[in-house]
């Protein structure tokens, strides 16, 4: 739970954070989806072209921006200036200035979010014109330029525009924060509005776009969801005071916000929106920072943030959200309008949590969730002395994965597309009281024994204390207990980067269906469970992709093993029978794809053990990692300061520190040959000084292939991007065939890298000789390689020639293949739930 004031240095105010609030239970009032078709032109709209006004004035047929003084002004030059003088104490003066309405275009279905990047650029300088031409004014005190947008703020007219109000007064928000500017200004001689970015920039979980000299976030006071500050770098009373690549800059951040808040649920996304810009009263107004300011009054689909008791009455704005999970929200999405995108683009809505548990709660009739609880409160259970009687347990839930496409490619920054599975791992979490962390993991499979592991209070106190160097170190001792460094190690993240705290003890209950070594996942699915219930039971509730980047901390720095964040991203944010898109750079969600009627995927197991922390698949990481710093060396890139750990750092405005973003035609012509097919980690430190990796290390006595790793994400990632749109398409048979073809050639190149194995080897074999007639179109091995499964398409009755690929592949090997089938939702979806055994 967050309990916690935060200092508003722009209104000197506090507010207060109570981000477990927006997950209460409601049962007020919620707002009606009105999603509807809206034409480019409607005939008695008074804003769209050649339509006649309140005021008989007809519009002039208009094909850009169009500005009109107000029909029905709040305020006007022929306000009365003679006023009654009001009884004892009270006060008025006239109200006296002009009012404008600014038309964005003629079209009256688009609204700003949908305006192309030139369009938003002539808006603003608009909005300069405006701002000077009032200012002049003797009588003009002020400029409040200001958009309401959509019904739930009280829009009349959905056609997209603002409005001006040039006042003989300052506005009070506007008055207020030109006063403590200056203050702050006269104090410390430098603009408040910089010190805000620097911390923004220093912090960085709330940063949502950047340029040269623009940037936006949502901050650290924000009293709505998702209220973000749009902001110009360089200090400037208004946006009048802007250079032309000012504005630029402006407008692409400005566009990157609010492409992003329609994104968000798919909708078109209310707000208030503001220009702060200082008013042209003739005075000096030292260290004032013209910016913009969005105020969204939803905080979730369709729920209101309401101004209630705290807001009315006491008058401090009480926020029912955390700041940094609203950011990571909205940085999580793309920056392609989803009306306009070529590749898939969902939103990124969180999922209510689920209540806590309670009689017909459908997550309960789970039959492995029902089979736990069943396990829990078997009278007989060898269990029944684990947890302390009539006291709650708090269970996660995390399901494997199934890598379609992408794979090895994550590390680079390629897009990957992962189905999260049926098959998941369980977690049951209960406070003790003696101190120690008990953790019992039972057995899969019959006959099988269960693993148990205790970590002593002063053991956990030392591991805390020692970091997760230290840590790593003291679970690689043994083999036989290293499997509890993926649980321990979530605990010890938790409480090193969120400040939970466990030294009264814990007794852990891990029932996994997610089988190891198998490619699928069954460390990530088991980390983000346990820090599921971790954070819920610990009250430090940690939500979607910070969840998943907390849980690969604990497998990078913890367990030792240099994975990539795809796994854990589907283990938490995964959805039953969608693929989870990402763009691994390093985690933006680029959308949920439902799987098309008639199209399914299905893993089968080779039976041959895989692990990421095996020598072959740091070997590839690292040859893809000095790759792309010879690359980056040859482009006359130049290292900074060193980064964590020792790894260089580099300012790279060509590809952004990712391989992925080299196009293959950049590479086959411009570096491919100019690397080498492999080279000795003595040779390439001793030239390049290291590289970006903070994970891996690259050994001087070992040998590395260089040109295929590095070769393997560029052309894995254009291969991603083709095959996201086929599958986006619904493809027809042609599609089908395509896709398995960018299937076998992602399988292909694994192999030349090194990563496959005679078993998945085979397991595409049978598949490709199974073929079309049997409804199969394409296979490639998963994860990390060496082994593991392999993912295989087909049309969704093609199950029976699944199985009888398994079957001759067990048959030729003598290895057992089971067939992962079926989908389940990421432990984000799942929530906890709380009984009493």
């Amino acid at each position: 739970m967050t309990w916690e004031q935060r200092w508003h240095p722009l209104r000197e105010e506090w507010v207060i954070v109570a981000a477990h609030r927006n997950h209460r239970p409601w049962t007020g009032e919620t707002l009606p989806d009105r999603a509807r078709g809206v034409p480019e032109y409607v005939a008695d709209c008074p804003l769209c072209p050649g339509n006649v006004r309140v005021s008989g004035t007809r519009n002039p047929s208009y094909t850009g921006i169009f500005v009109f003084d107000n029909d029905m002004p709040c305020v006007g030059p022929a306000a009365p200036a003679d006023l009654e003088a009001p009884p004892g104490i009270y006060r008025n003066s006239p109200a006296r200035g002009l009012a404008r309405v600014v038309c964005y275009t003629p079209r009256h279905d688009l609204t700003l979010a949908e305006l192309d990047l030139p369009q938003i650029v002539a808006l603003l300088e608009a909005w300069q014109v405006q701002y000077r031409e009032l200012g002049a004014r003797p009588e003009v005190n002020h400029v409040l330029t200001f958009e309401n947008k959509g019904e739930v703020v009280g829009v009349s007219n959905p056609h997209p525009h603002c409005q001006i109000y040039a006042t003989n007064f300052v506005f009070k928000t506007i008055e207020n924060e030109v006063a403590l500017c200056r203050r702050y200004w006269q104090e410390r001689r430098r603009a408040l509005m910089e010190d805000v970015i620097a911390a923004e920039r220093a912090d960085g979980r709330r940063l949502l776009a950047e340029r040269d000299s623009a940037i936006a976030f949502v901050p650290y006071f924000a009293r709505y969801a998702y209220e973000t500050f749009v902001v110009p770098r360089q200090a400037h009373a208004s946006l009048a005071d802007l250079s032309a690549a000012e504005v630029r800059d402006l407008a692409a951040v400005l566009q990157e916000v609010i492409v992003r808040f329609d994104n968000l649920w798919r909708m078109s996304f209310p707000y208030v929106m503001a220009l702060h810009q200082a008013p042209t009263d003739g005075r000096q107004h030292d260290g004032f920072h013209f910016h913009i300011e969005f105020h969204p009054p939803l905080r979730k689909p369709n729920l209101l943030k309401y101004l209630a008791g705290p807001e009315v009455g006491g008058g401090s704005f009480l926020s029912d959200t955390s700041p940094e999970e609203k950011a990571a929200e909205l940085r999580a999405l793309p920056a392609v309008h989803y009306k306009r995108a070529t590749e898939p683009v969902a939103p990124l809505a969180p999922a209510p949590r689920p209540a806590a548990a309670r009689t017909g709660d459908p997550r309960e009739r789970m039959s492995d969730v029902s089979e736990f609880i069943a396990l829990l409160r078997a009278p007989q259970s060898p269990l029944r002395d684990f947890f302390a009687p009539q006291r709650p347990v708090t269970i996660a839930r995390a399901p494997g994965r199934l890598d379609v496409m992408g794979g090895i490619a994550d590390y680079s920054g390629s897009l990957v597309l992962q189905l999260p599975l049926g098959e998941a791992t369980l977690v049951a979490m209960q406070p003790s009281d003696d101190g120690d962390v008990r953790v019992v993991s039972l057995a899969a499979d019959a006959g099988q024994e269960a693993r148990t592991f205790t970590l002593r209070r002063a053991e956990a106190e030392a591991l805390l204390a020692g970091g997760y160097g230290a840590a790593r170190q003291w679970f690689g001792r043994d083999p036989a207990t290293a499997w509890a460094a993926y649980v321990v190690g979530a605990l010890l993240v938790l409480a090193g980067e969120r400040g939970a705290r466990f030294g009264h003890g814990l007794r852990i209950l891990v029932r996994s269906h997610v089988p190891e070594a198998k490619g699928v996942s069954s460390s990530a699915a088991l980390e983000v469970a346990t820090m599921q219930a971790a954070a819920h039971l610990l009250g430090t509730p940690v939500e979607g992709a910070e969840l998943a980047r907390l849980c690969q901390v604990a497998e990078n720095c913890v367990v030792g093993a240099p994975c990539g964040i795809m796994d854990q991203m589907t283990a938490a944010l995964g959805r039953a029978d969608h693929l989870l898109a990402l763009l691994c750079q390093p985690a933006e969600v680029r959308g949920f794809l439902s799987l098309p009627p008639g199209l399914d995927f299905w893993g089968i197991d080779s039976g041959i053990r895989h692990a990421v922390s095996g020598s072959d698949y740091t070997a590839v990481r690292a040859g893809a990692f000095m790759g792309y710093r010879i690359i980056a060396d040859l482009a006359g890139l130049r290292p900074l300061d060193p980064g964590p750990g020792g790894s260089l750092r580099f300012d790279d405005p060509l590809w952004k520190g990712y391989l992925a973003n080299l196009t293959p035609q950049e590479f086959a012509e411009l570096y491919a040959e100019r690397l080498p097919e492999a080279l000795r980690g003595e040779e390439f430190l001793r030239r390049y000084g290291g590289s970006t990796d903070a994970v891996a290390r690259i050994d001087p006595g070992r040998t590395y292939a260089v040109r295929q790793p590095t070769a393997h994400p560029i052309y894995e990632h254009a291969r991603l991007r083709r095959f996201a749109r086929l599958l986006f398409g619904s493809p027809d048979e042609a599609g089908l065939r395509e896709m398995g073809g960018l299937m076998y050639a992602a399988h292909a190149s694994y192999s030349a890298c090194g990563l496959g194995s005679a078993g998945t080897d085979r397991l595409v074999e049978l598949v490709r000789e199974a073929g079309e007639a049997a409804g199969l179109y394409g296979a490639k091995i998963t994860g990390g390689g060496s082994g593991g499964t392999v993912a295989v398409l087909g049309r969704a009755g093609a199950a029976p020639a699944v199985a009888t690929v398994a079957s001759r592949y067990a048959q030729e090997t003598g290895r057992e293949a089971a067939v992962f089938a079926g989908s389940s939702s990421g432990a984000c979806h799942f929530g906890v739930l709380t009984l009493v055994c």
